[in-house]
């Protein structure tokens, strides 16, 4: 929605005594508004915190009002892929942190990396939230490095009228900027690394002048190709087996996040199944022991009916689903053999940046084993294998 389509829509729904807004939780978490009846979970919460948090909106003003929430296991199996999705494979993570950490093993203490997280994210199957936690991990757990101010690789700036006299200063930047920058028809390039090399300054002069350009009203500047940029904080590990330990610990983390997000989930659902009364159980989880001492709060499902919400996950379609037919047209479809849980995302109909890269995100065979547990699809797939030997593989 555009913000102004958003705006008004949480204007009317907040004036309203009678309204319904379908939201997110986003949504949900910016309103304080004290008569809502109802509060309708169309999809299960990601974890208990936010259940809590999320019903709380609901009867501010005293009166009662009602928490309705839907279980259904394919619900669980979407947070599932959207967990997946964030967790690269060891693949990745080892082929990304050891190229860091080789290719400056001779940086000393101090010295600044520039990184394009872009492009790190398709060259290694990562997505750029996940690309964040591993950053995150050589800064915080392993102190190898600390994010600095990012920068920008590209301006371009279109002129406006009087952009002679609104930058007609003496300075060295300006003349030099104006002399190294290039003018088509619409757009003016400049290169600012260039420039302060030319001149004889600092590259954050360059940029300083653009900017006051732009203030001015003399220039539309418009930056663009982000440089992410680290300060080195201690010496990186030179031995293979130092940096295998970095590679691995960070892998596992990743692993763990994934497998602590499910569990919360899983708290969420057991919350709202269990066999006593639900806000008793909801105020032992967050440590109130008064409402737990009453043992009943009376209008929860289960005070009121004294039988538990039965939920099943369904059955899984696990290995017998999984035919050789179906491995063979996913492998058609792609020349990747370098990577199981890569050919297994397609399977289960997961995108990432290779997805994409590799245009199977609209292909009949993304998604076609998305029936089948995703670990039990990753053993069907070759690793490094060449292409013509991808119909040798055991089923």
């Amino acid at each position: 929605m555009s913000t102004e389509k958003r705006t008004s829509t949480q204007e009317t729904f907040m004036a309203s005594k009678d309204q319904i807004v379908v939201a997110t939780i986003a949504f949900g978490m910016g309103i304080d508004k004290a008569d809502i009846r109802n509060i309708v979970h169309f999809a299960i919460p990601k974890s208990i915190e936010g259940y809590s948090q999320e019903i709380g909106r609901a009867g501010r003003d005293g009166l009662p009002s009602t928490c309705i929430a839907y279980l259904c296991h394919d619900d669980i199996r979407i947070m599932e892929e959207w967990s997946r999705a964030d967790i690269p494979s060891f693949r990745s993570i080892n082929g990304l942190v050891g190229e860091i950490l080789e290719m400056y093993k001779f940086s000393k203490t101090g010295d600044v990396i520039e990184r394009h997280l872009n492009d790190e994210s398709r060259e290694w199957d990562i997505r750029l939230a996940a690309l964040g936690l591993l950053n995150a991990q050589l800064e915080l757990r392993f102190s190898l490095i600390r994010a600095i101010t990012p920068k920008y690789s590209n301006y371009k700036y279109t002129r406006s009228s009087g952009f002679e006299a609104k930058t007609a200063d003496s300075s060295k930047v300006t003349s030099t900027l104006k002399k190294t920058s290039k003018t088509t028809k619409k757009w003016t390039q400049i290169d600012v690394d260039v420039a302060a090399f030319t001149g004889g300054f600092p590259r954050e002069d360059a940029v300083r002048k653009l900017q006051q350009w732009h203030d001015s009203g003399a220039i539309e500047l418009s930056p663009s190709g982000v440089v992410n940029r680290f300060r080195i904080v201690n010496p990186f590990p030179k031995t293979q087996a130092e940096k295998d330990d970095i590679i691995e610990g960070i892998y596992e983390q990743i692993k763990a996040r994934e497998r602590s997000d499910m569990e919360r989930v899983q708290q969420v659902i057991d919350l709202l199944t269990a066999s006593e009364c639900i806000s008793t159980k909801l105020a032992r989880h967050f440590g109130d022991d008064i409402l737990v001492e009453s043992g009943k709060c009376e209008h929860c499902n289960w005070c009121i009916t004294g039988k538990a919400v039965e939920y099943s996950r369904g059955q899984m379609v696990t290995k017998d689903a999984i035919n050789e037919d179906k491995i063979k047209a996913i492998l058609k479809a792609t020349s990747v053999r370098d990577d199981a849980n890569f050919l297994a995302r397609v399977a289960f109909g997961i995108s990432s940046p290779r997805v994409t890269i590799e245009k199977l995100g609209k292909h009949e065979v993304f998604g076609s084993l998305s029936g089948c547990d995703f670990e039990v699809s990753i053993c069907f797939f070759p690793t490094a294998m060449p292409p013509s030997c991808c119909f040798g593989a055991t089923f």
